[in-house]
């Protein structure tokens, strides 16, 4: 997002996709909310979430991975438990969203917990996911597990 002229713009699509009917339009709404996401309008981008009537899983995954490449691991990580609470179950790329928070906060018991998870869904083949894994147990200072993960990758 090229800061304040394009934030803008996107604030006046914002107003016309509403003034046209399409607040209420899951599509639309997510656009809005991952360009607010790209421009780092986090609190924009949870009005809009808060504002949908329906939250599916790309609503959710979308804004769990803009808190947390926006600097908000703790929030991410509040959000993607929400999302379970909410019935929602994480595919694998809001796996990858959340996995950079959880090594930025350096819990391994959710971490690990989460690895499980993918392992009983056959996410770990994804590269991806494998990718985002190794990072969490870096930064989580576990580099004999990211290596058996690395080596599992080879394999």
């Amino acid at each position: 997002c090229g800061k304040k002229l394009e934030l803008e713009k996107g604030r006046e699509i914002h107003g016309q996709v509403i003034v046209n009917g399409f607040e209420y339009n899951l599509f639309s709404m997510i656009g809005v909310m991952g360009f607010y996401v790209k421009c780092g309008e986090i609190d924009d981008a949870y009005k809009v979430f808060e504002r949908m009537s329906e939250k599916d899983l790309l609503a959710w995954t979308s804004l769990v991975a803009g808190y947390a490449q926006n600097g908000f691991p703790r929030r991410a990580l509040d959000l993607f438990f929400q999302m379970q609470e909410a019935g929602e179950k994480a595919d694998s790329v809001t796996l990858v969203s959340v996995l950079p928070a959880v090594g930025d906060v350096k819990d391994l018991r959710i971490g690990k917990a989460i690895h499980g998870y993918a392992l009983r869904l056959g996410f770990e083949s994804k590269v991806s996911f494998t990718n985002a894994l190794l990072y969490m147990y870096f930064e989580c200072g576990c580099e004999r597990i990211a290596r058996l993960v690395f080596e599992g990758m080879s394999s």
